[in-house]
Protein backbone atom coordinates (compact mmCIF):
# COMPACT_ATOMS: atom_id res chain seq x y z
CA UNK A 1 0.00 0.00 0.00
CA UNK A 2 2.76 2.18 0.78
CA UNK A 3 4.24 1.34 -2.76
CA UNK A 4 1.02 2.26 -4.24
CA UNK A 5 1.00 5.38 -2.74
CA UNK A 6 4.09 6.76 -3.60
CA UNK A 7 3.58 5.56 -7.53
CA UNK A 8 0.14 7.66 -7.08
CA UNK A 9 1.96 10.70 -5.26
CA UNK A 10 4.02 10.32 -8.43
CA UNK A 11 1.13 11.08 -10.67
CA UNK A 12 0.08 14.23 -8.32
CA UNK A 13 -3.00 11.77 -7.36
CA UNK A 14 -4.57 10.07 -5.05
CA UNK A 15 -5.90 5.90 -4.15
CA UNK A 16 -8.90 4.97 -2.48
CA UNK A 17 -9.08 1.37 -0.60
CA UNK A 18 -12.11 -0.95 0.15
CA UNK A 19 -12.25 -1.22 3.05
CA UNK A 20 -14.87 -2.03 6.01
CA UNK A 21 -12.95 -2.97 9.47
CA UNK A 22 -10.73 -0.48 11.89
CA UNK A 23 -7.57 -2.45 11.46
CA UNK A 24 -7.71 -2.34 7.43
CA UNK A 25 -9.04 1.30 7.45
CA UNK A 26 -5.84 2.51 9.77
CA UNK A 27 -3.60 0.00 7.47
CA UNK A 28 -4.44 2.28 4.68
CA UNK A 29 -4.57 5.59 6.32
CA UNK A 30 -1.17 4.73 7.37
CA UNK A 31 -0.10 3.99 3.90
CA UNK A 32 -2.01 7.58 2.72
CA UNK A 33 -5.16 6.21 1.24
CA UNK A 34 -7.67 9.51 1.10
CA UNK A 35 -10.53 7.97 0.70
CA UNK A 36 -12.26 4.68 2.22
CA UNK A 37 -14.84 2.67 0.07
CA UNK A 38 -17.20 1.78 2.55
CA UNK A 39 -15.87 1.74 6.06
CA UNK A 40 -19.46 0.53 7.61
CA UNK A 41 -17.32 -1.67 10.31
CA UNK A 42 -14.69 1.06 11.67
CA UNK A 43 -14.86 2.12 15.79
CA UNK A 44 -15.42 5.53 17.11
CA UNK A 45 -11.62 5.94 17.01
CA UNK A 46 -10.68 5.10 13.18
CA UNK A 47 -14.40 7.61 12.41
CA UNK A 48 -12.43 10.26 14.39
CA UNK A 49 -8.91 9.51 12.45
CA UNK A 50 -10.89 9.54 9.02
CA UNK A 51 -12.25 12.85 9.83
CA UNK A 52 -8.97 14.54 11.25
CA UNK A 53 -7.07 13.62 8.53
CA UNK A 54 -9.34 14.97 5.77
CA UNK A 55 -9.51 11.88 3.94
CA UNK A 56 -13.23 11.14 2.31
CA UNK A 57 -15.69 7.97 3.38
CA UNK A 58 -17.52 6.63 0.40
CA UNK A 59 -19.77 4.30 2.10
CA UNK A 60 -22.91 2.67 -0.07
CA UNK A 61 -25.62 2.45 2.55
CA UNK A 62 -28.11 -0.24 0.90
CA UNK A 63 -26.19 -2.95 2.55
CA UNK A 64 -27.06 -1.40 5.85
CA UNK A 65 -30.52 -2.03 5.55
CA UNK A 66 -32.55 -4.27 7.30
CA UNK A 67 -34.62 -4.23 3.81
CA UNK A 68 -31.53 -6.48 2.11
CA UNK A 69 -33.38 -9.26 3.81
CA UNK A 70 -36.35 -9.12 1.19
CA UNK A 71 -34.05 -9.92 -1.28
CA UNK A 72 -34.78 -14.15 -1.94
CA UNK A 73 -31.06 -14.80 -1.73
CA UNK A 74 -30.11 -12.54 1.08
CA UNK A 75 -32.89 -13.19 3.16
CA UNK A 76 -32.51 -17.36 2.87
CA UNK A 77 -30.75 -18.43 5.47
CA UNK A 78 -29.70 -21.57 3.61
CA UNK A 79 -27.53 -19.13 1.40
CA UNK A 80 -24.00 -18.05 2.85
CA UNK A 81 -24.43 -14.78 1.47
CA UNK A 82 -27.41 -14.54 4.21
CA UNK A 83 -25.08 -15.08 7.20
CA UNK A 84 -22.49 -12.69 5.93
CA UNK A 85 -25.30 -10.15 5.28
CA UNK A 86 -26.24 -10.50 8.58
CA UNK A 87 -23.01 -9.93 9.97
CA UNK A 88 -22.69 -6.66 7.97
CA UNK A 89 -26.16 -5.34 8.92
CA UNK A 90 -25.43 -5.87 12.73
CA UNK A 91 -22.08 -4.65 12.98
CA UNK A 92 -22.91 -1.46 11.09
CA UNK A 93 -25.25 -0.38 13.67
CA UNK A 94 -23.13 2.55 15.00
CA UNK A 95 -22.09 4.05 11.49
CA UNK A 96 -24.59 6.73 11.09
CA UNK A 97 -24.10 7.94 14.77
CA UNK A 98 -20.40 7.65 14.59
CA UNK A 99 -20.70 9.83 11.13
CA UNK A 100 -22.64 12.58 12.53
CA UNK A 101 -20.75 12.63 15.62
CA UNK A 102 -17.48 12.89 13.63
CA UNK A 103 -18.11 14.80 10.27
CA UNK A 104 -16.12 13.20 7.82
CA UNK A 105 -16.04 14.17 4.28
CA UNK A 106 -18.90 11.61 3.18
CA UNK A 107 -19.16 11.35 -0.35
CA UNK A 108 -22.13 9.62 -2.35
CA UNK A 109 -21.63 6.00 -3.32
CA UNK A 110 -24.03 3.43 -5.07
CA UNK A 111 -21.53 0.48 -5.36
CA UNK A 112 -23.44 -0.65 -8.06
CA UNK A 113 -21.92 -2.00 -11.90
CA UNK A 114 -22.87 -3.76 -15.01
CA UNK A 115 -26.47 -3.35 -13.85
CA UNK A 116 -29.29 -2.99 -16.01
CA UNK A 117 -31.28 0.62 -16.64
CA UNK A 118 -34.12 -0.82 -14.31
CA UNK A 119 -32.50 -2.08 -11.58
CA UNK A 120 -29.45 0.44 -11.60
CA UNK A 121 -32.20 3.05 -11.77
CA UNK A 122 -33.99 1.00 -8.39
CA UNK A 123 -31.03 0.82 -6.52
CA UNK A 124 -29.99 4.34 -7.30
CA UNK A 125 -33.32 6.01 -6.12
CA UNK A 126 -33.15 3.87 -2.82
CA UNK A 127 -29.79 4.48 -2.56
CA UNK A 128 -30.48 8.68 -2.59
CA UNK A 129 -33.66 7.80 0.17
CA UNK A 130 -31.73 5.97 2.43
CA UNK A 131 -29.34 8.57 2.51
CA UNK A 132 -31.45 11.70 2.74
CA UNK A 133 -33.37 10.00 5.59
CA UNK A 134 -30.47 8.66 7.44
CA UNK A 135 -27.71 11.69 7.00
CA UNK A 136 -30.49 14.57 5.75
CA UNK A 137 -31.33 15.94 2.61
CA UNK A 138 -28.41 18.95 2.41
CA UNK A 139 -25.36 16.47 3.68
CA UNK A 140 -26.82 14.18 0.74
CA UNK A 141 -26.84 17.17 -1.73
CA UNK A 142 -23.08 18.11 -0.64
CA UNK A 143 -22.31 14.67 -0.90
CA UNK A 144 -23.27 14.24 -4.13
CA UNK A 145 -22.07 17.50 -5.73
CA UNK A 146 -19.89 20.01 -4.24
CA UNK A 147 -17.78 17.41 -1.67
CA UNK A 148 -17.70 14.94 -4.82
CA UNK A 149 -16.11 17.27 -6.85
CA UNK A 150 -13.25 18.28 -4.36
CA UNK A 151 -12.77 14.38 -3.77
CA UNK A 152 -12.38 13.98 -8.27
CA UNK A 153 -10.04 16.92 -7.84
CA UNK A 154 -7.30 15.15 -5.88
CA UNK A 155 -7.07 13.19 -9.55
CA UNK A 156 -4.37 16.06 -9.92
CA UNK A 157 -2.73 15.53 -13.66
CA UNK A 158 -4.83 12.96 -14.45
CA UNK A 159 -8.11 14.83 -14.11
CA UNK A 160 -9.80 14.67 -17.45
CA UNK A 161 -12.40 18.11 -16.63
CA UNK A 162 -10.44 21.03 -17.65
CA UNK A 163 -11.94 23.26 -15.20
CA UNK A 164 -12.54 23.73 -11.87
CA UNK A 165 -15.59 20.61 -10.01
CA UNK A 166 -17.96 20.78 -7.65
CA UNK A 167 -19.00 24.64 -7.48
CA UNK A 168 -21.08 27.10 -9.24
CA UNK A 169 -18.93 29.70 -10.52
CA UNK A 170 -17.64 31.13 -13.82
CA UNK A 171 -15.39 28.76 -15.67
CA UNK A 172 -16.76 25.86 -13.41
CA UNK A 173 -16.92 23.02 -15.18
CA UNK A 174 -20.41 21.32 -14.06
CA UNK A 175 -23.80 19.92 -14.95
CA UNK A 176 -26.38 22.00 -13.44
CA UNK A 177 -29.72 20.78 -11.72
CA UNK A 178 -32.68 23.52 -11.72
CA UNK A 179 -35.57 22.87 -9.55
CA UNK A 180 -38.47 24.68 -9.10
CA UNK A 181 -38.40 25.39 -5.53
CA UNK A 182 -36.25 24.70 -2.48
CA UNK A 183 -34.82 21.36 -2.94
CA UNK A 184 -34.76 20.63 0.69
CA UNK A 185 -38.67 20.54 0.42
CA UNK A 186 -39.51 18.70 -2.93
CA UNK A 187 -37.06 16.10 -2.08
CA UNK A 188 -39.24 13.22 -2.50
CA UNK A 189 -40.63 14.36 -5.89
CA UNK A 190 -37.06 14.20 -6.99
CA UNK A 191 -36.47 10.56 -5.77
CA UNK A 192 -38.76 8.48 -7.24
CA UNK A 193 -38.83 5.49 -4.71
CA UNK A 194 -39.93 2.34 -6.36
CA UNK A 195 -39.26 -0.33 -3.67
CA UNK A 196 -42.10 0.13 -1.33
CA UNK A 197 -43.67 2.61 0.63
CA UNK A 198 -42.54 1.35 4.01
CA UNK A 199 -39.09 4.12 5.68
CA UNK A 200 -36.00 1.86 5.35
CA UNK A 201 -35.13 0.40 8.50
CA UNK A 202 -31.27 0.28 9.45
CA UNK A 203 -28.43 2.08 11.66
CA UNK A 204 -29.21 4.15 14.90
CA UNK A 205 -29.99 7.36 14.37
Amino acid sequence: MKAANRAVENWDSYWTVHSYYPHSTNQALDAGARCIDHGQLVDDATMARIAREGAFLSANLAGMSEDLFKHPYYGNPANPAHHKARQFVDGSKDFVRLVKEHKPKRVFNSDVVFSSREFFRQHMDYEKYISGQWFGIHDTLVGMTSRAGELARLTGKLNPYPRKLGVIEPGAYADILLVDGNPLRIWPRLVRIRVGSRRPSGPKM
